[in-house]
């Protein structure tokens, strides 16, 4: 496991230390995508690890509030049109709340982020960075980054491709000025004291202009890869993940060990490269900016807390993949409930120990649900997820079924269908498929109506039903593979004829489950 691989190293490197921080951090741009949330539960992950392994852990999330507006996420300008482009180059926590229920643009989507967060059970330490900075919290941090100034562009032209020049040099500060008067970052500093004591910046877009004590002007910061090291060194951080464009050569987390070290005196932390996290059937990257995203709240309405925090644990931090809202979902509740019951089994290996105690850390689910999720798909679309109704086509079939574990599954599996597959969702024809019918063989016709006349005259039970199912179209003389590619056919056009599609659950459960009155008719030529 990736995770315990972490965390072995962590200790490994500190083997005095009792008590770790794991951070992350997430500018609140936007919705906040299960992109961005890769980040915040690589490094949840991590400390759940450290805990398993005996070691006290401060787990916390720092709020980039106070970054600059880039651009309206498009989901957002769909909602509030062109009103807010004038609050672009102004901090998000200076920024009105684009739908009014919040005090700022920046707390309403934190306090998005943070209700999903109650719902999957995570805890979390939560740092505004708008408050730290107004508060004066970094002010010494600031003064020391300007009074080196020089060095911190040296830095960082050491991985540039372009050359650095004495006249860059000196004009080089490692901030960014928001305006007194507009609040805006079209600021451009034309003095800084040696002491770094004081500046003088003017406004370009409204012209302002004055000198300040950094002492006493909180509306500056320093830039990311200058604030990312110094923000290490003031908590402490021991270990904190970042995206793969953080990883590379020149990136934030390159010269972030320089500055760490050589500017603040901290070690850098251990650092966990993740991949980018897609939508399958989703085109490009998500991105609160461009509107391309789907949040957490989104995803915990398809699948429950414990299955979205194995989603995110079970592959390697290193490798990309995709969220799945199509068939694949079904798949994964079925792989997510075998792993569970494997976990209660004595030869249960290792690594599916690892993985499910991750996946279970914030739950206290006490056993695997025993709804199957594309049986619950097939059949709930059937009655249109009627509560009442599936439960009786469930109980029908396995009267040991609880009423718990379909209530705790229905709404998501019906929410996934409704939203996302509508295509997929399976109902009986209201009509006998006579086309369909009329295209099939002589031998074809004569096994749909070896079933129907099988099936009608007497009560069956569900083994008899499938040995019925399975026996029709097996052929005198024929070897195993022959039977079976008779018997894939057969199926396909049962399927065709009751619910106009080629596949669908296992064909015996499906129609055990219903009364022979709904279906026969459909099958009666």
């Amino acid at each position: 496991m990736w995770v315990d691989a972490a965390v072995e190293a962590l200790i490994k490197k500190y083997p005095e230390k009792q008590k770790f921080t794991c951070a992350a951090g997430i500018s609140p741009s936007g919705n906040i995508h299960l992109g961005n949330f890769r980040e915040f539960i690589t490094s949840f992950f991590v400390a759940q690890g450290l805990k398993r392994a005996g070691k006290d852990v401060r787990f916390y999330l720092s709020w980039d509030s106070f970054d600059r507006l880039r651009k309206i996420p498009a989901d957002i300008k769909k909602d509030i049109g062109d009103s807010f482009d004038g609050y672009v180059g102004m901090p998000y926590s200076e920024i009105p709340d684009p739908y009014g229920c919040h005090n700022s643009y920046a707390e309403h989507f934190m306090e998005a982020y943070k209700k999903s967060m109650e719902q999957l059970g995570i805890e979390a330490e939560y740092i505004d960075q708008s408050k730290c900075y107004k508060e004066g919290r970094y002010t010494e941090q600031i003064i020391h980054a300007l009074k080196n100034r020089r060095f911190i562009y040296d830095v960082l032209y050491e991985y540039k491709s372009q050359e650095a020049t004495d006249e860059g040099r000196e004009e080089y500060v490692p901030i960014s000025v928001y305006c007194r008067k507009c609040k805006h970052d079209s600021t451009v500093v034309t003095y800084v004291s040696e002491d770094g004591e004081t500046i003088t910046y003017t406004c370009k877009k409204c012209g302002h202009a004055e000198t300040v004590r950094v002492r006493d002007y909180h509306m500056l910061k320093l830039v990311w890869k200058v604030d990312w090291p110094m923000r290490w060194a003031v908590e402490d951080v021991d270990f904190e993940p970042g995206g793969k464009d953080h990883g590379t050569k020149g990136s934030s987390y390159t010269v972030g060990k320089v500055f760490s070290k050589e500017l603040y005196g901290k070690e850098a932390p251990d650092f966990v490269m993740y991949e980018f996290v897609g939508i399958k059937g989703l085109a490009g990257k998500m991105s609160s900016s461009t509107g391309l995203n789907f949040t957490p709240a989104e995803a915990l309405k398809v699948y429950p807390p414990e299955m979205l925090l194995w989603i995110y644990v079970r592959p390697d931090s290193r490798q990309a993949f995709n969220f799945c809202l199509d068939e694949e979902a079904l798949r994964l509740y079925h792989e997510f409930d075998r792993m569970y019951e494997a976990l209660s089994k004595d030869n249960c290996p290792e690594n599916i120990k690892s993985t499910m105690y991750y996946a279970l850390c914030t739950t206290k689910k006490p056993k695997p649900n025993k709804v199957s999720a594309q049986l619950l798909a097939t059949l709930g679309s059937i009655v249109n997820f009627d509560r009442n109704l599936t439960i009786a086509l469930f109980k029908k079939l396995d009267p040991q079924v609880t009423e718990a574990d379909i209530d705790e599954r229905l709404p998501r599996i019906a929410y996934l269908m409704n939203t996302y597959m509508p295509e997929k969702r399976a109902y009986l024809l209201k009509e006998k498929n006579e086309a369909y019918y009329a295209s099939l063989s002589g031998e074809e016709k004569k096994d749909i109506r070896a079933m129907y006349d099988k099936l009608s005259s007497k009560e069956v039970t569900l083994e008899e039903l499938q040995t019925i199912l399975y026996d029709i179209p097996r052929r005198e003389g024929n070897d195993k593979k022959q039977d079976m590619e008779l018997q894939k056919k057969f199926f396909e056009n049962v399927y065709m004829l009751l619910i106009g599609s080629a596949s669908g659950p296992r064909l015996y459960l499906f129609l055990g489950a219903l009364a022979k009155d709904k279906y026969l008719p459909l099958l009666q030529f």
